[in-house]
């Protein structure tokens, strides 16, 4: 399904998602949200709130964004994570998945103390802790997953050459001229030395 019905269609997707979530109440104002690739939407109804979400699909990038999803929901809970929103429904013909809503706000820099930094060092102690555990199952590979250091520099050299292709306005023109002669240059030279100083070739398996 794409987008575009998807978004006619909201109303309709929206209520039979919370009828899989055995929610028979009726539906109040939808709201549109906006993020990246995927699209999502705020679900209230009577009973209480939901976050819809419509995971990203194309011919290019056929990633089952969907199902990684699934898996790090239910990895994240046999690691004893409770604190994450959690995952009541799936139609995976239509790439859809229903969560609890989780109210709150995006923290600005000046928000980042010592709190924020040891709750995000517990999040992740937990998640290596459940990696340890044998009834979790295998995480798969999340979007632009890195496991060496050499993928590391493929990936970031990948998006370099993505924007030699950028249009040949103006503004674009002086975009690709910093980038051919600054930008790039320049990660030839940090690379050299990334190499270097890894040892084993630079190439190590993290």
């Amino acid at each position: 399904m794409n987008g575009d019905l998807l978004e006619e269609n909201v109303h309709a997707f929206a209520l039979n998602m919370i009828r899989q979530a055995l929610d028979n109440t009726d539906l109040g104002q939808i709201r549109r949200c906006f993020g990246g690739n995927n699209k999502s939407w705020v679900i209230p109804t009577k009973e209480r709130t939901y976050f819809l979400k419509h995971y990203f699909f194309s011919k290019e990038d056929q990633r089952d964004r969907l199902a990684s999803e699934i898996a790090f929901a239910k990895f994240a809970s046999c690691s004893g994570i409770n604190n994450i929103p959690q995952l009541l429904a799936v139609d995976r013909e239509n790439r859809l998945g229903l969560f609890q809503f989780m109210k709150g706000e995006k923290p600005s820099p000046t928000d980042v103390d010592i709190n924020y930094i040891k709750q995000a060092l517990f999040f992740i102690e937990k998640l290596n802790e459940g990696n340890k555990n044998p009834g979790c199952h295998s995480l798969l590979s999340a979007s632009d997953a890195c496991f060496s250091i050499k993928e590391h520099c493929t990936s970031l050299e990948s998006r370099l050459h993505s924007f030699q292709e950028i249009r040949h306005d103006p503004v674009d023109r002086e975009a690709k001229h910093f980038i051919s002669h600054s930008l790039y240059p320049e990660w030839e030279r940090l690379k050299a030395i990334i190499k270097k100083k890894s040892g084993n070739g630079g190439w190590i398996r993290i």
